[in-house]
């Protein structure tokens, strides 16, 4: 299904057309473009994450794709998404100081249900603070600086070997439920596209995978096509136009 927001990659392709004076279907052939936006898609995406939680309004830009679960232990370990990209922040429980709180509001699928979540029974998030396998090692033997349900740790074991997911282990090991706020896995973009008589094409409707991005997203997506297609097209002149907006940041 096609993308109706100004970051479809109709929308960002026209865009790109305006600024350069070029043909549509002769300046850039569809399968660069579709390199373009998915090399763009996983930069921004990044960016946001190494951002995130300095700059909350970054939310608005990667919220197609932040999800948020709560995942019950096994063992002592959670075994994120299938879908899962990058952590936002860090994994959370949900205690008070007398340990980890009963039922929260459910169900728990969006970040401001996650958020409102902390407020019951006088509850507060608190981050499960990741840390290297070493230094989880020597917490979990200390007499002195053990962890709690009130100061949690973990460390990212890596995939599972069964099944492909990111694990990672937690101490205290009998907390029930951990929540994480995450991006999940974008799509591959393509740009599907029907020849005509004329040699010229039109973007396909039935085979095009259009992004997934909203409005939030069009300038800096914009930003890193410009600078992309002055790289592509090695014009100085439009290469200097994308290297003044680049100077601007991506976000």
């Amino acid at each position: 299904m096609l993308n109706r927001s100004k970051s479809s990659l109709q929308n960002l392709y026209t865009a790109l057309i305006s600024v350069s004076n070029g043909s549509q279907n002769f300046f850039l052939p569809p399968w660069v473009f579709s390199s373009m936006i998915n090399t763009a898609t996983s930069f921004l995406i990044d960016k946001c994450v190494a951002l995130y939680p300095d700059n909350a309004q970054l939310l608005d830009i990667i919220a197609p794709f932040v999800q948020v679960a709560c995942i019950p232990p096994s063992g002592g370990l959670i075994s994120l998404p299938t879908n899962y990209r990058n952590i936002l922040g860090a994994p959370s429980v949900i205690v008070n100081k007398a340990g980890e709180c009963g039922e929260v509001v459910v169900p728990i699928s969006t970040a401001q249900q996650f958020l409102t979540a902390t407020l019951k029974g006088g509850c507060q998030r608190r981050p499960i603070a990741i840390v290297p396998q070493s230094e989880f090692d020597y917490l979990t033997t200390s007499s002195y600086k053990a962890p709690t349900y009130w100061n949690p740790i973990g460390f990212n074991t890596g995939q599972n070997a069964e099944t492909g997911q990111v694990q990672i282990r937690i101490c205290p090991a009998d907390l029930s439920k951990v929540f994480i706020l995450y991006v999940r896995q974008e799509l591959v973009y393509t740009v599907g596209y029907d020849m005509n008589p004329d040699d010229t094409w039109t973007i396909s409707a039935t085979t095009t995978v259009d992004t997934e991005w909203g409005n939030a997203a069009f300038q800096p997506l914009f930003k890193a096509l410009n600078h992309l297609f002055g790289i592509y097209a090695r014009d100085k002149q439009f290469s200097d136009w994308a290297q003044a907006l680049s100077q601007i940041s991506i976000v």
